[in-house]
């Protein structure tokens, strides 16, 4: 245990406190972390003013994973949940078909493992958890997860939101159109409260480049990329450097195709494996990781990533600026990726568009041309709630404007990136980023915001919010970027379901102990205290995860300048006998 904790003074003093003070409660919360944050189960929150009535409508937007998952939290708490999506399915960004609002790919699959992309009350099966599921499996996943909890009463399909509207005396008037069309609109229904529970990828931001049409070849934005298919033979540039990105340069590569990743800056690419095959998310997203000085994660860090770096960087990727907050890509099949760079099938030029030709494009300063059949722009995507006023949208957006007035940057300006800083019932559901899975960030903050709406969890003044907006938008660029332990931490705190991590809880259960500080946080550790706990279960859960301490020290034996491994995944073209 001390060599996984590393032998240093701090560390021996800090073990040696609590061998002669057992009943303190571990001190597992980094300083720079919410000092709210505590390691035992807060003292019990006097009711303060419920915000929504007992029995009150929940208007969720979306009927993606996290939409699901917050219907699940509303029902626990009494409240009626209505999901508005405009498709006919549910499954969101992962469902695969032409609708404009699909952004799925035929071989999208996940970045994280299937352990800690299961919601917090329903596992996956066993032999699932270790795995990367492809975008089909998680529509079954959560196909199934609608039946087993009694979902489908509350679903409501070809229904899109046009229109969100405070109400003077309380509440929202919610204005819906039916299969996308005028025809068909529905009169506004008034709901009490409403989760914003569709993602971030609607608005695609296709930069305007002069000579577009003068270009004989396809472009695309990656939002309307489906397969691979009929890209054999073909230049094919990629612009971007982001998930996407990679994840279709590959794509195209095993299509026979040759490609050319087009970025103007670097990015540090974090496989979704270590170079044993071990999923890293299980290993980032540990109390003991949050627990390390921070030299020492950044240590263990770069032993995890350099070796998939340097050979990147060899191969033409731009170093990231020194001194600037890092872009940061997931890399998944990290083997395949590496031998056709090896190949020169994939190649790496810094720059930007500056225009189009016929064949070609014309890169920014004197970089010179570069030849494309086709152009696919991962370029991403703006941060817009149509459906809101002005008065309610313009608050809850921080946009950056260069010289020359366009949009750089844009950022959620909400109270722990969930709530709006001045309507508490208006909640923004799955807009952060972190090593964790999207999703079970998204349910742990429904819970949150359901425990301020009903009286649980009293919310603070409202100077205190302000000044955790001003302190969040001075990160830098990524301000929506979370540490994911800590994070979820201080959500379970308000929901008074944040785990016993006492020397009483220790003595109690020590297996379950190490395996909560040592293993992978998985979501069923907050359902081990608190309202609607589910110990039994959530405890089996818990103790079935791997304890991932060691695989940080085995890092350090892997051989230099080696790609990590890929994860085994199950996804299209990939048989159930691989697991």
């Amino acid at each position: 245990f001390l060599l996984q904790l590393g032998p240093t003074y701090s560390y021996l003093r800090w073990l040696s406190f609590f061998f002669f003070f057992p009943s303190a409660p571990l001190p597992l919360v980094l300083p720079d972390m919410a000092a709210s944050v505590k390691a035992s189960l807060p003292a019990e929150v006097k009711a303060s003013t419920r915000l929504v009535r007992e029995g009150g409508k929940v208007c969720i937007i979306g009927g993606g994973t996290t939409g699901l998952l917050a219907a699940r939290c509303c029902l626990d708490d009494g409240l009626l949940p209505t999901i508005f999506e405009r498709t006919q399915r549910v499954g969101g960004v992962w469902r695969l078909d032409e609708a404009p609002t699909r952004v799925a790919y035929d071989l999208l699959y996940m970045n994280s493992s299937g352990r800690m992309m299961s919601a917090s009350d329903y596992p996956l099966p066993e032999p699932l958890r270790d795995v990367f599921l492809g975008r089909q499996d998680i529509c079954d996943y959560y196909d199934a997860f609608v039946e087993a909890k009694g979902l489908r009463p509350y679903l409501h399909f070809g229904c899109e939101v046009t229109s969100v509207k405070k109400v003077a005396d309380g509440g929202w008037m919610v204005q819906v159109s039916q299969s996308g069309g005028a025809a068909g609109r529905e009169e506004p229904e008034h709901f009490d409260a409403v989760f914003v529970a569709a993602g971030q990828f609607h608005l695609p931001m296709v930069p305007d480049i002069p000579g577009r049409d003068n270009f004989r070849g396809r472009v695309l934005h990656s939002s309307a990329y489906r397969s691979s298919k009929g890209l054999a033979g073909k230049q094919v540039l990629v612009v971007g450097i982001g998930n996407s990105a990679l994840d279709i340069a590959l794509e195209a590569a095993v299509e026979g195709a040759q490609v050319t990743i087009l970025c103007r800056s670097g990015a540090l690419i974090i496989p979704v494996a270590d170079y044993f095959g071990h999923p890293v998310d299980q290993m980032l997203n540990t109390r003991i990781w949050q627990a390390m000085p921070p030299k020492l994660r950044g240590l263990i860090f770069w032993q995890l990533i350099k070796g998939t770096n340097e050979r990147f960087t060899s191969y033409g990727l731009p170093k990231p600026e020194a001194g600037k907050a890092m872009r940061t890509s997931n890399l998944k099949d990290s083997v395949q990726f590496g031998r056709f760079l090896q190949a020169g099938k994939i190649s790496f030029v810094e720059g930007s568009i500056k225009s189009f030709e016929e064949s070609t494009v014309v890169l920014t300063g004197s970089k010179g041309r570069l030849q494309a059949d086709e152009i696919i722009l991962c370029t991403g995507y703006r941060k817009r709630f149509p459906y809101l006023e002005p008065t309610i949208e313009d608050p809850l957006i921080r946009r950056e404007i260069d010289k020359e007035e366009r949009e750089v940057a844009c950022h959620l300006n909400a109270y722990k990136l969930i709530m709006h800083p001045k309507e508490p019932t208006l909640c923004v559901l799955g807009w952060v980023l972190s090593y964790g899975n999207e999703s079970c960030v998204g349910e742990l903050q429904a819970r949150w915001a359901i425990s301020h709406w009903i009286g649980r969890a009293p919310l603070p003044p409202k100077e205190a919010i302000e000044r955790e907006l001003q302190t969040r938008l001075r990160r830098g660029r990524y301000p929506e970027f979370v540490p994911y332990v800590s994070y979820m931490d201080e959500l379970a705190e308000a929901c008074q379901a944040l785990p016993d991590l006492s020397w009483a809880a220790f003595f109690r259960n020590p297996i379950l102990f190490w395996k909560l500080f040592l293993g992978p946080t998985v979501p069923a550790q907050y359902r081990l205290k608190g309202p609607h706990a589910n110990v039994e279960e959530a405890a089996k859960m818990v103790r079935s995860a791997p304890v991932v301490a060691h695989r940080m020290a085995g890092l350090f034996i892997a051989p230099p300048h080696s790609f990590s491994a890929t994860a085994p995944r199950r996804g299209p073209g990939v048989p159930a006998s691989r697991l």
